[in-house]
């Protein structure tokens, strides 16, 4: 228990391990997705199991749940000075050790600490998140992950960490001021590299103006893909331009090819509901009354 509870605080804390791992998994070939579940660790590997994430979020298929608390961002607007960005052969990773943002609401029963920030992005613009909404990806896909403030040493339980999932959508135009300070910062970076965020950034920088949100509980989606999560994923899409995504692609792995396509395929849903903070329009979230009124609407200006 020890081993593992170490094993998933370090992969907590960089969340796709360290560069000098990057051998033991991968997002492609003898290594990848599908080979996840074979991974030999100290600890308990859970990638084969039956509660993983990402998934696809089908909205028809989602239950409006209006006991849902909406959520409570605490410090996010804070401009954090201290800001560490590591390429660590997974992803882009955005730490700090002058975090105190809080995140609670939504279905969370308690508080939850800022941990750290990272990303997934494809080779083009029509693949890169993790989760997809009705089977479309978006071309990247932000994490802020959260443990709860009152872990200390056992992380093995249900929701002991809730992460925030927001999407980006391709925009012509004007793109989202946080992702414009990142990526102009990581541009050709080296795996195994770290640089300063000097620019003014706060975790709000980078979060849409709507918090409704689809809830679940699922995984880590890299290995030992720990079934300890509670995902919010928020509904409204930031924006990003081409050239701001080419600056992710620019990045690095180890034997220096193109960091891309680091997103793990979308895993059954089995028995898991997905909640809404909204209402979707689908038959699953309307009261059987509601139901009645709405048809009889329609009915009436069909005729």
């Amino acid at each position: 228990m020890i081993e593992y509870t170490l094993l998933l605080l370090v992969g907590l804390a960089r969340y796709a391990w360290a560069a000098e791992d990057h051998d033991e998994w991968s997002y492609e070939g003898t290594t990848g997705p599908d080979a996840w579940g074979l991974i030999e660790m100290s600890g308990n590997n859970q990638c084969a199991m039956k509660r993983q994430s990402p998934i696809d979020i089908e909205v028809i298929r989602t239950k409006y749940d209006k006991s849902l608390k909406p959520l409570a961002l605490t410090g996010h607007d804070k401009i954090t000075p201290s800001i560490l960005g590591v390429n660590n052969g997974h992803t882009v990773q955005l730490n700090s050790n002058e975090w105190t943002q809080k995140l609670s609401g939504g279905p969370l029963s308690g508080e939850y600490k800022l941990l750290q920030m990272h990303f997934h992005w494809g080779k083009d613009s029509y693949r890169g998140s993790e989760h997809t909404i009705n089977g479309k990806r978006y071309p990247i896909e932000l994490h802020m992950v959260h443990i709860a403030a009152n872990v200390t040493d056992n992380t093995n339980f249900p929701g002991a960490i809730a992460v925030l999932g927001i999407f980006f959508n391709l925009s012509k135009g004007s793109s989202n001021m946080g992702i414009r300070k990142i990526a102009k910062l990581i541009t050709g970076m080296e795996a195994n590299t770290k640089i300063n965020i000097t620019d003014e950034l706060s975790p709000s920088m980078l979060l849409p103006s709507s918090r409704d949100f689809f809830t679940y509980e699922g995984s880590l989606t890299t290995p030992p893909c720990s079934e300890v999560v509670t995902w919010l994923v928020l509904r409204e899409p930031l924006k990003i331009t081409e050239v701001e995504l080419e600056a992710f692609r620019s990045t690095q792995l180890p034997d220096k090819k193109p960091l891309v396509d680091n997103f793990r395929p979308v895993q059954p849903l089995n028995n898991r509901v997905v909640r809404a903070s909204f209402f979707t329009g689908s038959s699953s979230s309307l009261m059987p009354s509601l139901a009645v009124v709405v048809s009889s609407v329609l009915l009436f200006r069909l005729y």
